[in-house]
Order: structure tokens, then C-alpha cells, then sequence
């Protein structure tokens, strides 16, 4: 059978890639927002 091995994470850097997951989602939504608006950044 074949070991297998798991990184493990530290609760301040599981905090932290949270914190920027959800950062990242509300940027995201913006982005979506902003370019269905047809005031894309490719329209200038």
C-alpha cells in the first residue's frame, strides 16, 4: 500500500487564504458586474 502524505496548514495561513478567497470573490463579482454593464474595460 502506498503512503500517502498531506500538507499541513497552520490555522494564520488557513485565515489568511480565506480572507483572500472571499477578497477575491467580491472582486470578481464586480468584474462581472461592471463588464454586463457593457462599461467593460475593453470598450474603451
Amino acid at each position: 500500500m502506498a503512503k500517502v502524505d498531506f500538507v499541513k496548514i497552520d490555522e494564520a495561513r488557513f485565515v489568511e487564504v480565506c480572507r483572500l478567497y472571499f477578497i477575491w470573490k467580491d472582486l470578481n463579482n464586480s468584474i462581472k458586474s461592471w463588464t454586463s454593464r457593457g462599461g467593460g474595460l475593453m470598450s474603451r
